[in-house]
Order: C-alpha cells, then structure tokens, then sequence
C-alpha cells in the first residue's frame, strides 16, 4: 500500500494485494481470463468498483501479469485517450457523425497494431520510452531496461513479446468519464462495445479487452453487451476485515474509526491509520488534532470536513468539541471511569457534546429489528419490492461500525432532558444511519435491488424532513428503545459512544449522486422515469409517441 494512501494512478512498482479471500477472486478471474483468450477466446473483464476500491491497482496487476506471465503485450490508456486517438483517424459516412461498432472495432485493431508497432521500434532501437506511448507509466520509466525489469523482463524479451500483434490485453481505464462520447461515436441499441465484446468471446478479436467502470456508471452499460462480460466488482472493506488486511489484532476503536474514515476503501486505509495514531488518547486537544490532520481528496470529495462537523456541532462549547472528536477518534463504547474524574459526570451534563451517553449498553441486533419495524411500518413499503434482507445487512455494518468487540453500542443520551430525546435520537442516530445506508446501498446492492434503493432513498428524505413527532408513528420503536437508554442516571459505570451524525458530519460520503439535490425536491429513478412517460402523453400525438417508447423499451437486447 502506498504511503499516502490515496494516488489515483499506480505506478508500475505498484503491487496489488489480495486483502481478503473476495479481493483473490477477482483477481484470479481477471488472471484466467487473459490466459484463456490466448487460447480460444474468453468474456472480456469490466473491472468494477467504488472511488478508491482498488480499481486501477488491478488493473496495473493485470497489465503487468499479462507481459510476464503469459507473455502477451498489453497497452493501457484511458477511454478518452482510446476516443481521441480513434477520431483522429475515422472518416464518417457522409452527414452522419458516428460509426458502426463493426467500424469501431476494426479501427481500435488498427490503433493496437500501430501503437505496439511504435513502442517495438523504441525497444529495438533503444530510444527514450515517452509519455505518449501506450505502456503504463513511460512517461516516468523512460529507460527500456528499467521498464523491463519493471515487468520483470530482460530487453530481449520484452521486444519479442511487443512483436506481436495478433493477441493483446488492451487496458481502458476510467470509461466511466467518457462513455458518453463512446455512446456518441457509435450507433447502437444494445450498447457501443456490444460487437467488440462478442469478437472477443469468439477470439475473433486481436485484443482482450479489459475495461475500468465505477460502480454506478456500469449501470449505463448495454443489458446485451453487459451480459457478455465477466464484470469483476472489487468489494468494499467491512469493519471486520481491516484486522485482516494489516495482519494484525488492533484495538476496536482502532479499527472503526479507519473504516470510517477510509469509508472501507483499500486507498485510503493507511492514511486513516496514520491520522488514528495521531491522536494522544485525551480528550483535551481532540477537537485541535482532528482538524489538523492533512487535508485530502477524492474525486473532489474530502477525506475529512472539519467545516461540516463544525456545522453540525453548532454553538456547543470547547469543551463539549474536544468530547465530540474523542468520541470520533474512539468510536466504540468507552466506559467513563476510564476519564478518572468523578466529577466528569457533573462536566457532562452542563455540556451538551454530539457524542452518546448511556449507563448501559445495547446489542446492536435490538437496535437494527427497531430499525427495520419502522422500515416495514413506512407508507411506501408496500409500493416497493424492498428486500429487507440488504437493508438488514447494511444498517448491521453501520452499527458494527461503532460497536465493541461483543456486538454493543451506546445508544442513548442520558444527559439530555426528556422531552428532547426524541430530537437528539434523530439528529444523532436515526437520520443520519437511514442517509448512510442508502449510499452504501447505492454502491453495493446493484441493479437487482433497485427498487429497494429508490425505496431507501425516499425513507432518508422522509426521516430527515420529519419532526420527531411524526417519526414516533413508524419509528416509535427506535425512539423508544433511545429513550429507555437514556433515563437511567448517569455513574462512573457508564458509557460514552460516538454518534453516528459526528461521522457522517466529518467523514462525508463518497457517493455523488445526481438524486441526491435538495432535501425535498430529488425524486427516485422510477419517479423520473414515470416523469418521462407524462411528458410524452403531453405532446402531439401521444398514443404513437407512447407507443414507439413502449417498442424500444421492450426490445431484445440481444
């Protein structure tokens, strides 16, 4: 892992790590699948995974693998460099401005052979390898033989195996930022690469193609294309896999508070690692150390916002913030006879932290069946084919997120009035875990649990514009089992919890979702979607207009 933790571009020293039996599965399939290809043919691979899930890293392992194991060139570029190069050299047919995917083929078949052409006449010739050829990283490794032994090749044959031009591992990477313009260049209803994926299946392609997608941009694929590919999705870290992945036992509180800030992403593990063992343990300073840790992002989006949290911590005191960000550095339960001073508990209650405060602990299974009773007692759950079997799943990760090493949380604020609890509750627990389960559905659940995806991203909307009052009808059972948490007075044998608003506030989601607008206003897919529908019934002619949406819809993708 590289010491940053976050560059979005390995280069060639870059290993790839099998981080737990999931990640070796992917990466062997991957393996297979360009061994088969020189041989008969095989599905070509669509590398799929979140922002920093380890994307490109496979991607460098599998270009690497193909020159030296099985001794097959591989050219690596991005979808926009693959576009660019493709337009330069196409004529289109008379007015129309795009091509057929049989053209499109053909001419990437052309670009591989005159690239690899290039790059063997470099090799032979000794010259300077540039930024401009096709191989990963030239532009920093210039010398052939240290790209070569990069590879783990002599010179000798890392020219042979760039001879040949009948089978080789082309490399796109981010087609998500271009797949637009792909769309654009090609005419086709069941997807652009839908004739390059088949050639390649058949072994009627020079190339072996293997594609980088994010997660929700292949969605946009073809069904017909998407269906010849073997898409291998990378998986998120879960909480209980980051022992597993640094090889060794780490303190719970270790541990949650690097898959929160590392939002499980392989790339940003050791960067959290690295602001966690800058902490001192106090509380005094906490809220000072949590804002100085270096500032970083991905895909424009921070790795830690001090400003959100500032916002969500509003007018509390310094010292109720030194609490907040003790309670973000630890989050699991801490027992409070760990602080020393009896009079903590006085300290507490004229405080006011974003933090939980409860004499007892609960077992995170009581909190996710509350959870799940207000899930099924909302309006629109019927309207949905909702598997609550992946809402279980997700809103149990969450929770484990802040548990200790028995399955128990804090929850609960037992230096809040009564009346207040129910506020507290869903500021603190139940909006921001509906908000994050949704996203993490979002990334994981795929297309298959659609419909419990738009049903969760409605359930965090309703939950954030409600009052408490209005929760109590279908969340009675969570507000309850937070108030009875809360009663009981407050001893040294109590606990302190992190709240689930302090990390969604400091560590935002990595999610960049177009439905996500305003609170109120975004609507689901299905509900742009019925959008849709109306807006054709509204213009001239609509039986024929409906009628033509309907056949498209219904084509055989195949």
């Amino acid at each position: 892992m590289s010491e940053n933790g976050v560059r979005r571009t390995p280069t060639l020293e870059t290993e790839w790590e099998d981080m737990t039996d999931r990640h070796r599965d992917r990466r062997e399939r991957g393996e297979a699948n360009i061994a088969e290809f020189s041989q008969a043919g095989s599905n070509a691979s669509y590398v799929v995974g979140a922002i920093g899930a380890g994307k490109t890293q496979l991607l460098t392992h599998l270009y690497k693998y193909s020159y030296r194991e099985i001794g097959q060139p591989a050219l690596f570029l991005s979808l926009g460099e693959l576009l660019d190069s493709v337009a330069t050299h196409i004529e289109y047919p008379q007015e129309i401005q795009n091509i057929s995917q049989e053209q499109f083929h053909t001419e990437v078949e052309t670009l591989v052979k005159r690239e690899l052409d290039r790059i063997h006449k470099r090799i032979l010739e000794d010259e300077e390898l540039t930024r401009d050829l096709l191989l990963l990283d030239s532009g920093r490794i210039t010398g052939v033989k240290e790209y070569a032994d990069q590879l783990g090749l002599t010179v000798e044959e890392f020219a042979d195996i760039t001879s040949q031009t009948e089978e080789v591992t082309l490399i796109v990477d981010e087609m998500e930022e271009s797949y637009d313009r792909l769309e654009e260049m090609i005419r086709s209803t069941t997807g652009p690469l839908r004739d390059t994926v088949d050639k390649v299946q058949s072994g009627k392609s020079r190339f072996y193609l293997i594609g980088g997608f994010g997660y929700a941009s292949v969605h946009e694929i073809g069904e017909a294309e998407y269906r010849r590919v073997d898409t291998l999705v990378l998986p998120i870290i879960k909480p209980d896999n980051i022992e597993e992945v640094f090889g060794e036992n780490l303190p719970v509180t270790e541990r949650n508070f690097i898959w929160w800030m590392s939002r499980g992403r392989p790339g940003w593990l050791e960067t959290a690692r690295n602001a966690y063992r800058s902490h001192t343990g106090n509380v005094d300073g906490s809220y000072a150390t949590l804002g100085e840790i270096p500032g970083t992002t991905m895909s424009r989006v921070s790795i830690l916002s001090i400003e959100d949290l500032e916002v969500y911590c509003g007018d509390i005191g310094h010292d109720a913030r030194d609490l907040t960000a003790y309670s973000i550095f630890t989050p699991a339960p801490t027992q409070l006879e760990t602080f020393g001073n009896d009079d903590w508990i006085d300290r507490l209650s004229g405080m006011s932290p974003k933090v939980m405060l409860a004499e007892e602990l609960t077992d995170i299974e009581a909190v996710t069946r509350a959870f799940l009773n207000g899930v099924e007692s909302h309006d629109s759950y019927e309207e949905y084919d909702v598997s609550d079997q992946v809402i279980r799943r997700y809103v149990n990760r969450f929770l484990q997120s802040i548990a200790n090493g028995g399955g128990q949380i804090v929850f609960g604020d037992a230096s809040t009035v009564t009346f207040q609890q129910g506020k507290v509750c869903k500021d603190r627990m139940l909006s921001p875990l509906a908000e994050r389960v949704h996203d993490l559905a979002l990334e994981e659940a795929g297309e298959e649990h659609q419909e419990t995806i738009d049903f969760l991203y409605e359930l965090a909307q309703y939950v954030d514009n409600s009052d408490e009052s209005s929760l109590s009808r279908e969340f009675g059972d969570f507000l309850e089992l937070f108030s009875e948490q809360s009663e009981e007075n407050l001893s040294v044998d109590g606990y302190l919890g992190p709240a689930m608003g302090s990390l969604v506030a400091v560590f935002p989601s990595l999610i960049t979702n177009p439905r996500l607008t305003f609170a109120g206003t975004a609507r689901t897919e299905s509900e742009q979607f019925s959008e849709l529908v109306k807006l054709l019934s509204s213009m001239g002619n609509p039986g024929a207009r409906l009628s033509e949406f309907g056949d498209i819809m219904s084509e055989d993708p195949r």
